[in-house]
Order: C-alpha cells, then sequence, then structure tokens
C-alpha cells in the first residue's frame, strides 16, 4: 500500500518508474530533467543536477515530511566510500559484519582464509552424538548472512546457498560451517567490490556450474557473475532444478540462467546510463561442449531430453546477437566462488578479480582499528 502511494505521489510529480526495476525512478518532469531516484522502502537516493535534486527536494517536501542526509555515505547496511579524484565507488558492510560477529559472539573467533572448508561437503546426516544445536540460532546467522551476501559479499555466495538447505534441521557440522563463514566475513569486513569510472560501461558474465554436487540429491549447482567497470555486479549461487546427466548439460542450464540475468541486467544498464543500445554482453564460459551447444544444435540425441527453457540462450546468440559465449581459462573463472568450496590460494585469487583488488593490498584485516569491539 505504502509503495502504491509513494508511486502516486511521484507520478503527481510527473517522475515514473523505470520498465526494468519498480524501485528506479526517473524524471519526466521540466524542471528537473536528470533526475533519477532509487528507493528503497522509505530511504531514497537521488542522482542528477544540483539544481535539479534541490527542486525536486522542494516539491517533494511539501508531499512528505523529509529528512536531506546530503550526499550519501551508507545506504540501507552498505557503506559508501566514494573516490571522486580516482573516480571510484566501494560498497562495504564493515559496521554491519562488526554487529552479526557481537551478536553471535564471534569478536574472538580464530583467522580463516575461506568461507569453506575445500576438502569437506555438508549433508543432511547428523554424525555427532551430541543433542542437535537450536534451529532458532542457526536460522538467525544464516539470515544474517544472506543479507550480507545479497547487498556486497559475494565470495560467501556458494557457501549461504549450502547453509540455506538445512535450515529446517540443522547438524553441528552446519552450525560449525556458518560460524566458519561469519569468522570470514569478520576478517575480512573491510572488504567490498569498487567499481572503477575510468573502465568503461561494457557488462561481461561469468557462468560456471559443479556437476552433481549436492550429496543429498546429486544436483549440480549453477553460479553466474557479471562485471561492471571492474567488479562484481549482480551474482548467484543456486542449485539446479533437474538432475543433469553430465558436465556440459549441467553446464549449459547454469549458461542458459546466466542469459536471463544477462537480458535485465543490461536493461537496466541502458535505462540509468540512458543509452540507446547497449553492446554485445560477453558471457565467460570454460566448458567447450555448452559452449557448442548455446550456437548449434549439435549431438540432438544428448540434448533433446533438456527443457526448452534452457534453450532461451541459444535464441539470444542466434537471432538477437545480444549475447555472445567466450571461451576462459578455468583459473579465471570467476563464477568458480558461487559453484564450490575453493582453496585458499585460488580463491583469494578469484575475490581480488571480482572486488577489483590490487595485489599490493592485503584481503585481511588483522587489527580491528576503525570499529571498537563492543
Amino acid at each position: 500500500a505504502y509503495h502504491q502511494d509513494f508511486k502516486k505521489n511521484l507520478r503527481s510529480l510527473n517522475i515514473v518508474a523505470s520498465d526494468s526495476d519498480s524501485c528506479v525512478f526517473h524524471s519526466a518532469n521540466s524542471k528537473y530533467p536528470s533526475l533519477w531516484i532509487l528507493c528503497y522502502v522509505d530511504d531514497l537516493i537521488c542522482r542528477g543536477s544540483a539544481a535539479d535534486i534541490a527542486a525536486f527536494k522542494a516539491d517533494f517536501q511539501h508531499i512528505y515530511k523529509i529528512r536531506d542526509y546530503g550526499e550519501p555515505r551508507s545506504f540501507i547496511g552498505m557503506e559508501i566510500n566514494r573516490n571522486r579524484a580516482k573516480k571510484t565507488v566501494t560498497l562495504t558492510q564493515t559496521q554491519y559484519i562488526q554487529q552479526m560477529a557481537t551478536r553471535f559472539g564471534m569478536l574472538d573467533c580464530h583467522y580463516v582464509s575461506t568461507p569453506m572448508d575445500s576438502s569437506s561437503k555438508l549433508s543432511r546426516e547428523e554424525t555427532s552424538s551430541l543433542p542437535p544445536p537450536d534451529p532458532k540460532d542457526y536460522r538467525a546467522i544464516v539470515g544474517s548472512l544472506i543479507y550480507a551476501q545479497t547487498l556486497t559479499q559475494m565470495p560467501i555466495s556458494f557457501a549461504v546457498t549450502q547453509l540455506s538447505k538445512y535450515l529446517a534441521r540443522p547438524t553441528h557440522a552446519h552450525m560449525h560451517a556458518a560460524k566458519r563463514v561469519l569468522a570470514y566475513l569478520y576478517h575480512h569486513r573491510h572488504l567490498g567490490p569498487t567499481y572503477d569510472g575510468n573502465l568503461g560501461t561494457s557488462l561481461v558474465g561469468y557462468s560456471d556450474a559443479d556437476y552433481g554436487g549436492c550429496p543429498d540429491t546429486r544436483r549440480s549447482t549453477s553460479g553466474r557473475v557479471f562485471m561492471f567497470m571492474g567488479a562484481a555486479l549482480t551474482w548467484a549461487s543456486k542449485q539446479q532444478r533437474t538432475v543433469a546427466v553430465s558436465t556440459a548439460e549441467s553446464e549449459y542450464m547454469a549458461v542458459s540462467d546466466c542469459a536471463r540475468e544477462a537480458m535485465w541486467v543490461r536493461k537496466l544498464i541502458a535505462d540509468l546510463l540512458q543509452l540507446d543500445s547497449v553492446p554485445v554482453t560477453s558471457i565467460m564460459e570454460d566448458n567447450t561442449a555448452a559452449s557448442k551447444w548455446c550456437y548449434n544444435p549439435v549431438n540432438h540425441a544428448k540434448q533433446k531430453h533438456i527443457d526448452i527453457a534452457y534453450h532461451f540462450v541459444r535464441e539470444q546468440i542466434a537471432e538477437f546477437g545480444t549475447l555472445t559465449i567466450v571461451a576462459v581459462p578455468t583459473v579465471d573463472q570467476i563464477a568458480d566462488l558461487a559453484t564450490k568450496a575453493l582453496p585458499a590460494p585460488r580463491f583469494e585469487y578469484l575475490v581480488r578479480k571480482a572486488f577489483n583488488i590490487s595485489t599490493d593490498r592485503s584481503l585481511r584485516m588483522t587489527i580491528p582499528t576503525e570499529l571498537p569491539r563492543s
């Protein structure tokens, strides 16, 4: 009800919602033609010339009682660190992660370099003879991790997906794994994606799958990451809906999901940057067979059982020319972060690529200097 009332009042000012996202608004009012608004419930970020923003605020305060905080330094739990000289913006959740660690008693946790142990996999089976952990505590931790992962913490996306499968009956192994993810975040809470305005506006997707990785269902995990201005813009880690019968099939289903996401991201970028057209989006894929299937239905016998919905990517490539599949070495496949638990050296290498972090900067926060332990 509130959102509908908000949209109605904005329409009275000739400000309408974007076709790509119902929480992004642009002005068709000649009083503030450059104005764009990002809305999250009752928190707004305005973009445009200083004169247009001032004119909008003068009109808007006659409709709602507002408080102007100036240039955004934080938004919905994210810190916004802007360097105008270098044309960079870094998004972090240092304060939120600090509060998480305090809430769950993890301030004195040992350092871990990765969110998950690469040598083990979670399953439904309980191996401990101790009473099971309180599901409410487990759900509280996982819920907090989900929020961090959704906003800025792409490297924990696979771990959060795995933990979320056991919310009903968590075991001690699940609780231990959840606290490990929290420990990782606490010791790396200063990290986040850095977007560089000097790198252009090309959109590049990375798609990967972990074939049959779930020990309970033998389903594969799809992972995707879209890079924009040097850092991860959107990402997802998701268990596939059906069992794949080959590595190529699991990769093909993953790249099709990636293609659908690409169409939305392309439209959003075109709206925000006011582009008439968006350059062809490259999707980086490290499986040769799946890449060939995207262009040509070769070896039909191995594809005829695949759901029609997954052939969407082939249409976008062959008929509309909006996407292209590009081979990428597995070592540079950023989407691996969203499909499997990786050993520390490879994990850190991909985190640097995903967050646009130079090699001369340490990933570890050794001493919590900027925030007190309280």
